[in-house]
């Protein structure tokens, strides 16, 4: 599949299947915004491994977790390459507990990040497609 002209997010796109996503879609031509917030340097090397096979992609820190950090993740792609086209969600994260040992704290920050983390960053991307009648989404879950 071309996707030479696309824009897309990866959210969680430093490592792992997100870094995985990133690569594919720049392959296949699409510009890529990357959110990662474990660390820049997880997003720097994939933006430059991107930039040094002749693609296009810029790093994006912000959090999934507040509506403000969806909406900016967002705005990133859309003031980097002009529009939006694919939102990919891996980002996520894991407290490597049974349920019986699991703070309450460490449930919530687990909650956050996949499934508030995905809502914030969709909200904002669908406002977008639903004005162009075209985008798409595509959302992980783990069995973690």
């Amino acid at each position: 599949m071309d996707l030479k002209g696309k824009t897309a997010i990866v959210t969680g796109g430093g490592r792992d299947i997100g870094r995985a996503c990133v690569l594919e879609l720049a392959a296949r031509g699409a510009n890529v915004a990357i959110n990662y917030m474990a660390s820049s340097e997880g997003a720097d090397s994939a933006v430059a491994e991107i930039k040094a096979a002749g693609g296009e992609a810029v790093p994006c820190m912000e959090s999934v977790v507040t509506m403000e950090g969806g909406e900016k993740i967002v705005q990133t792609a859309v003031d980097s390459f002009g529009k939006l086209d694919i939102v990919v969600t891996c980002a996520g994260i894991l407290r490597d507990r049974m349920i019986f040992n699991m703070s309450e704290e460490e449930w919530d920050d687990v909650i956050a990040v996949h499934l508030k983390g995905t809502f914030t960053v969709v909200k904002h991307a669908c406002i977008l497609f639903r004005q162009q009648r075209s985008g798409r989404i595509i959302t992980f879950s783990s069995q973690s």
